[in-house]
């Protein structure tokens, strides 16, 4: 008895390693949060902790306006702020790459399954849309260059946010 309330602490403290959640496929509500919040962080760094959107100002519009040069912004100055938004989306992208397959589920319901199932989807896609989103922005001085790259930074963007609200939703 007292050998089998270790191994369940075990499994419990591995799942404290975001690496450990995945790789075991030890999917507890605490991994499904870690992951949430991995792509959250995204959100924060893009539209919450900039201080750039204005009162009412839709989120695609906000993207797209932020994704070009700032009004009297250097070009020094949008190369960091781009250069954070990337590291946030590569950061996410390393927590989240732990999902790597549908997870075997305690909640087999068909909606948790289906939220799962887009989960895993959005998993793979995400670096490739990243990788995009990086070719489009060495591509931004060309002709339509920074208006493509506006709108694959929105559909990058719109991506994690999209997996944050599937894993919120989402049970063990």
């Amino acid at each position: 008895m007292l050998w089998r309330s270790f191994l369940c602490y075990l499994v419990a403290m591995a799942c404290l390693l975001p690496a450990a959640c995945a790789e075991a496929m030890v999917v507890t509500q605490r991994c499904i949060n870690q992951w949430a919040a991995a792509a959250d962080d995204v959100r924060h760094a893009i539209v919450v902790d900039t201080g750039l959107r204005m009162p009412g100002e839709q989120l695609d519009a906000y993207l797209r306006r932020i994704a070009l040069p700032l009004p009297n912004e250097t070009p020094q100055a949008y190369q960091k702020r781009i250069t954070a938004y990337f590291m946030a989306f590569q950061k996410a992208n390393a927590h989240l790459s732990q999902i790597r397959e549908l997870p075997t589920l305690q909640a087999r319901t068909p909606t948790n399954l289906r939220i799962w199932q887009q989960i895993v989807l959005d998993v793979h896609s995400a670096p490739r849309q990243l990788h995009f989103l990086q070719i489009d922005w060495t591509r931004r001085n060309r002709a339509q260059g920074r208006l493509h790259f506006a709108l694959q930074f929105d559909a990058t963007t719109n991506l994690y946010i999209a997996l944050y609200n599937l894993l919120r939703d989402a049970l063990p």
